[in-house]
């Protein structure tokens, strides 16, 4: 089993501890619930990984490597030449920072997310 599957086991098993913790002598009743719920935690884990696939950006060395990419993938520049002075003078960094700053985006250790 890789590192990263490793390590995504122990955090889910640190958070199982944490809900008995936090639950008392209601964490069996909950565990039972979660059996028993209309919807399969299969389909609820599943759709933990739809969200993510959702969110996930990538990872990136710099804020100014993702907000380049933002900006070449956005249709910001859709309608303006490549020699265009609006594309030389564009401040990258001011704009990607309004996207963080405004909570549209999110990051952390180098993985961006979206944050709607």
């Amino acid at each position: 089993m890789s590192y990263m599957k490793n390590a995504l086991i122990e955090h889910m098993e640190e958070n199982a501890r944490q809900v008995t913790m936090e639950l008392g002598h209601k964490d069996t009743a909950f565990f039972i619930y979660l059996d028993n719920m209309h919807q399969p935690f299969d389909d609820l884990w599943r759709n933990f990984v739809e969200e993510f696939e959702d969110s996930y950006m990538g990872y990136y060395e710099s804020d100014h490597d993702f907000y380049e990419e933002m900006a070449e993938h956005s249709s910001l520049f859709d309608e303006v030449s490549s020699d265009s002075p609006l594309r030389i003078y564009f401040d990258v960094s001011s704009w990607g920072r309004d996207l963080l700053l405004g909570g549209d985006y999110w990051r952390t250790d180098g993985h961006y997310f979206r944050g709607y």
